[in-house]
């Protein structure tokens, strides 16, 4: 008895729950390049920032997060 399984039509919240599901791997899709890019930026394109200027630091700072705004102390 326990090995049967009943064919039953998919509910309401299963067929949202699928939707939702494929609505997050297009919305990851499109976020994993600049995730990626993100990362390679962090890990290998990251300068000593404690031996540079202040003002040179702020500019890295703001060309690396374009859109953000970035003020560092003194500058």
């Amino acid at each position: 008895m326990w090995g049967c399984y009943l064919q039953v039509p998919e509910s309401a919240l299963a067929s949202v729950l699928r939707r939702w599901g494929e609505a997050q791997v297009q919305v990851a899709a499109q976020v994993m390049p600049v995730a990626e890019r993100i990362e390679r930026s962090a890990v290998f394109d990251m300068p000593d920032l404690t031996t540079m200027p202040t003002a040179a630091a702020n500019d890295w700072m703001s060309a690396a997060h374009s859109g953000l705004v970035v003020t560092l102390p003194g500058v």
